[in-house]
């Protein structure tokens, strides 16, 4: 049986001894802060969008609610396809992977990610600035749902 990483495209940087799986991409190949920032910022519109006509058409009280529901549910969906990209995160060509395997996530993993994203921003934002400290520059909610952020057009997603 062939080796899925081969097809993928993935698994082409191994780190001997490292602990950290086969798929160890170039700092070039990480997404670093400003251009995931970017890409959040987009997401916080088409959110907010969503968020208006929610309100409009159910109220501020049951708005809330809805909103956060449409929040976990776009995030976990997008991020666990096998192109890992919300839509901003299409728009800045970059993608969330595998940090062992540099491939897709399951559903259960981009849940976990979104939560801990909320965890990771709770306290003067330092979940996600820990990434400019990490040296595969991950923040808090990559490394509970053991996963990278990287450049898509270096390591797109697979096709079929």
């Amino acid at each position: 049986m062939s080796d899925p990483a081969q097809h993928s495209g993935f698994g082409q940087h191994p780190v001997e001894g490292s602990g950290a799986g086969t798929f160890n991409p170039d700092q070039r190949g990480l997404a670093g802060f400003w251009i995931r920032f970017g890409a959040r910022f987009i997401d916080g519109l088409v959110l907010a969008l969503v968020g208006l006509v929610l309100r409009l058409l159910f109220g501020q009280s049951a708005a809330s609610g809805l909103a956060n529901l449409v929040a976990v549910a776009y995030f976990t969906y997008f991020h666990a396809q096998p192109a890992g990209q919300s839509l901003g995160d299409r728009v800045a060509g970059i993608r969330v992977v595998d940090a062992d395997s540099g491939g897709s996530i399951d559903y259960i993993r981009a849940f976990i990610r979104w939560i801990v994203s909320l965890v990771s921003g709770f306290v003067l934002l330092i979940g996600y600035f820990w990434m400019l400290f990490n040296d595969r520059k991950q923040t808090w909610h990559d490394m509970a749902a053991r996963t990278l952020v990287v450049r898509a057009r270096q390591y797109p997603a697979p096709t079929s």
